[in-house]
């Protein structure tokens, strides 16, 4: 398979497991392959819209087409139906052009309408006669106040909520190490929930280690729920993480304050060495 070939399955969503890791880890690691991978991703997004547009071109064209007959199919109906009509009125007895002079001085004076009464008109004028502006009062019309949006609380929106697939298989996929290096986490507990304090929140990442090597350098990524993020490695930050030995083993602790919105978020514990996930999880933050 060649390499367009590879990132042509990567565009299409068809990378999985650690063939999708070792993908995303090249992206972070060379910077050419990464520009690559984003001309071939420009270049896919614009075939497909040119694609979504001669389609929706071609629906409008049919479409046209079958209005376009319907309205001839009504034209010539409404033709006949004008024909129809001119033809019975001039063949109607009853339009035959009158031969008399014209009306009879009396039926003219029987048609004649009658003289208004006005009194009766200025009787009618009174009783309908408006009301001074003193008695036409409207009540009071009262709005409730509105209520004002608290500016030291950052709004929810549920899209920032909504899982990321891609992490979720990470999560589900990271558990064998090379090199005997294991990592088991304290904190966060697994799904946890942090409050956010004025869209700011401390994170705190503590565990145990196992390994059979001296320096294990360890990475903690940190990411939004958004897939694209993810596709195009941008986490909102990333720290090594300092293995200290204690007895037969070694522990970690790693704290940050960051302002950060209501949402989902994924973290990674990556091995350096190996370019291998060690560990992944989610929390939510103010919920």
């Amino acid at each position: 398979m060649t390499e367009r070939e590879h990132i042509a399955r990567y565009l299409q969503g068809k990378l999985a497991g650690n063939e999708l890791v070792k993908f995303n880890l090249r992206q972070a690691r060379d910077e050419a392959f990464r520009k690559e991978v984003e001309t071939e991703r420009l270049l896919h997004e614009s075939i497909l819209k040119d694609k979504q547009q001669f389609e929706a071109a071609g629906d409008k064209r049919t479409a046209s087409a079958g209005v376009n007959k319907w309205w001839f199919f009504m034209a010539l109906l409404f033709v006949a139906c004008i024909s129809f009509y001119f033809y019975q009125n001039a063949t109607s007895p009853a339009n035959s052009i009158e031969t008399d002079s014209g009306p009879s001085e009396e039926k003219a004076k029987e048609e004649l309408p009658e003289p208004l009464d006005t009194e009766e008109i200025k009787t009618d004028d009174r009783k309908e006669k408006p009301a001074s502006p003193e008695e036409q009062t409207e009540p009071v019309k009262t709005i409730p106040p509105t209520k004002k949006e608290d500016p030291k609380q950052p709004r929810v929106f549920a899209s920032n909520f909504t899982v990321n697939p891609l992490l979720e298989e990470v999560i589900n996929n990271t558990g064998v190490r090379g090199n005997g290096l294991r990592l088991n986490l304290k904190e966060p507990a697994p799904a946890a929930k942090l409050p956010l304090s004025e869209q700011s929140v401390l994170l705190r990442f503590t565990g145990t280690a196992t390994s059979n090597m001296e320096d294990s350098p360890v990475r903690l990524l940190f990411f939004s729920n958004k897939k694209a993020d993810y596709e195009q490695w941008k986490p909102i930050f990333e720290s090594a993480i300092v293995l200290q030995p204690e007895n037969d083993g070694f522990i970690f602790s790693f704290e940050k304050e960051t302002e950060l919105g209501p949402g989902l978020y994924y973290y990674i514990f990556e091995d350096v060495n190996e370019e291998r996930y060690l560990l992944a999880g989610k929390l939510e933050i103010g919920n």
